[in-house]
């Protein structure tokens, strides 16, 4: 299995030398959140990065300023989409976001603008193997369409770029492979729990080394969105205001600041508080897991990943004390690093 070599979003010279250049293999994971991507460079590095899953319609800016801003005009069907790094900055008030909270997603335009968005950034214009993510829970309903409809060349706002194969995965497994480069032994005879707790859905594997045991496995749509969202009622009702960008709760917490809402600023402390009042959403969410996956005796450990993996890290040692929880470190990139190694595993062996 090849090592990755875990790096930073690419330097300016780094990415002007790459530009057209052809990849063998890249990968993005279109979260309901975060969209991102990583592939290989010439030097054996892994280049990644990540934007927010904002999808605006473009509109054209009212100042000279546009140019400073991080983002891409992508066309889907005729209507122009607004996506990048920057992209909070092209918003307009509390709607038309083009954030796409429903199981449909992947057949979205604003779906397509967020994958040709992040290949705008790759700087790429060809992409021999492109390996994306679903859910588990929307695997059998999606998979083969993405199969199909990002193969060909598309229309990028300053050049073409061709994908000559697309595979999809189950999010959580990519974890799988991120975990053996971490060390944790993922072989025949060991089993892990994986939970992956989603923007909109927490998916969850039972694994015998990369074997996936179906029958213990399954997704629930019940991630942290959820969470924020009944915790910025509770805001609301507490202070008697309306605040319903939840987001901006998410924003506070993973950044350790305080949130400011009209004149009220609640600290960083206030913000959890709100959260762990909405424990109940996490413990239902567990004993759906507990259910499907059964007795715990042959589950070496439980891993956490993706960005929402601190929400449940306290809950899962407390409802498990017998089984290890391991957060993996960085996890909101596991699963998109993870596919990016096993779709260059699968060229290595064809």
């Amino acid at each position: 299995m090849m090592n990755p070599i875990m790096s930073s979003p690419p330097k300016l010279n780094e990415v002007i030398s790459s530009r057209g250049i052809s990849i063998s293999t890249a990968a993005i994971e279109v979260g309901f959140e975060v969209c991102k991507w990583a592939y290989r460079n010439a030097m054996g590095r892994v280049v990644r990065d990540s934007f927010p899953s904002l999808c605006p319609t473009f509109t054209k800016p009212i100042t000279m300023n546009f140019g400073k801003r991080h983002t891409y005009i992508i066309t889907v069907n005729n209507q122009k989409y607004e996506v990048g790094p920057d992209v909070h900055q092209a918003l307009g008030g509390q709607t038309n976001n083009g954030r796409h909270l429903t199981d449909d997603f992947p057949t979205s335009n604003n779906y397509e603008a967020l994958v040709l968005g992040a290949i705008s950034q790759m700087t790429a214009n060809e992409i021999e193997h492109l390996v994306l993510g679903l859910p588990i829970h929307t695997m059998d309903i999606y998979a083969d369409f993405l199969k199909e409809k990002f193969v060909g060349t598309f229309s990028l706002p300053d050049r073409n770029v061709r994908i000559g194969k697309v595979s999809v995965l189950p999010q959580p497994t990519g974890t799988l492979v991120r975990c053996a480069v971490e060390g944790i032994k993922i072989r025949d005879g060991i089993n892990h729990l994986i939970i992956d707790p989603g923007y909109l859905s927490t998916d969850w594997v039972v694994a015998n080394g990369y074997r996936i045991i179906d029958s213990r496995s399954g997704g629930k749509v019940s991630g942290v969105s959820h969470i924020l969202r009944d915790a910025a009622r509770l805001i609301a009702a507490q202070y008697d205001i309306k605040f319903d960008r939840f987001e901006r709760l998410g924003d506070a917490l993973k950044n350790g600041t305080s949130l400011t809402v009209f004149h009220h600023e609640i600290t960083n402390e206030d913000c959890w508080n709100f959260v762990r009042a909405c424990q109940p959403i996490i413990d239902e969410t567990l004993n759906e897991i507990s259910n499907r996956v059964g007795d715990m005796d042959d589950i070496s450990s439980i891993i956490l990943t993706s960005g929402g993996s601190f929400f449940y890290e306290g809950a899962c040692q407390v409802r498990f004390p017998s089984t290890p929880t391991i957060a993996l470190p960085d996890p909101t990139y596991a699963n998109v690093e993870g596919f990016l190694i096993a779709g260059e595993n699968t060229r290595k062996h064809q």
